[in-house]
């Protein structure tokens, strides 16, 4: 692990989140890798909104701040799925852009991999990554999610389409 992700700590949000969540949910680069769901441009009342709806965990979905270092500085949410693939959940993550190859993104996702076997008893969990985004592949492999495929053309964003391959880490040990 980089040494300068060791004081990567997932919580609840904070009302003093909102500025720096603002400011990276509004950074094209940042927001060019997110679902078009996530409020863009983002404002300080939506920030609010989204701390006092979405975050912390509801009993099905868990959405959590990334803070290194005793800042803000992403989010990090596991969707549970339903019906038949109610084991499963998606992951969905970003760090702000000045915060980019330090490896907290890498540790965030390590952490909430163990929050979603160990708290919520999934036996997968899963990403669709955009194919231009190979830093976010980075990260899975490197915490131990597989590529399963490539979903062709099945992303529409930034006025383009675009692939979406497919991670996901499987508990072995989990049980129902």
């Amino acid at each position: 692990m980089n040494q300068l992700a060791n004081n990567v700590i997932l919580r609840p949000f904070s009302e003093g989140d909102v500025a720096t969540m603002v400011a990276a949910g509004n950074d094209a680069d940042v927001y060019a890798n997110m679902m078009d769901a996530f409020p863009h441009p983002l404002t300080e009342e939506g920030a609010l909104e989204f701390i006092r709806t979405r975050g912390g965990s509801d009993g099905k979905e868990k959405i959590l701040a990334i803070e290194w270092n005793d800042v803000h500085v992403g989010n990090i949410g596991l969707h549970p799925q339903s019906d038949v693939f109610r084991f499963s959940a998606e992951i969905g993550y970003f760090v702000g852009k000045s915060y980019w190859g330090k490896g907290i993104a890498t540790e965030a996702v390590r952490q909430m991999v163990q929050i979603g076997f160990n708290e919520m008893r999934l036996r997968r969990i899963w990403a669709g990554v955009y194919a231009f985004n190979e830093s976010s592949m980075r990260v899975l492999e490197k915490v131990g999610f597989q590529k399963e495929g490539v979903a062709r053309q099945a992303v529409f964003k930034n006025g383009e389409f675009c692939d979406q391959h497919i991670y996901s880490v499987i508990n072995v040990n989990s049980e129902i």
